[in-house]
């Protein structure tokens, strides 16, 4: 598993749980199925951003604060090549 992915799992998991929140309502209340959200929170599924967005708006909270703390992994992205 990816460390980003791993740390916004845990992240999401841990925002759920503060808010008292199961993760069948919080699948309901983004309009996700609860085996969808769970996929996400065992980090085995990356969201889509407007996914992501979703799920912030059901915790209450920003996506900025969702992605608080993750950092980029460093790896440099490959030049693209300037087409004729």
């Amino acid at each position: 598993m990816q460390p980003e992915l791993a740390f916004l799992a845990n992240r999401i998991k841990q925002l759920r749980i503060a808010k008292r929140v199961s993760q069948e309502k919080l699948a309901a209340q983004a309009g996700l199925s609860r085996n969808g959200m769970g996929l996400i929170e065992q980090g085995k599924r990356w969201p889509r951003l407007a996914t992501l967005l979703r799920i912030s708006q059901a915790l209450d909270t920003t996506v900025e604060d969702v992605l608080k703390g993750i950092q980029a992994s460093g790896r440099k992205q490959r030049p693209t090549r300037k087409r004729p």
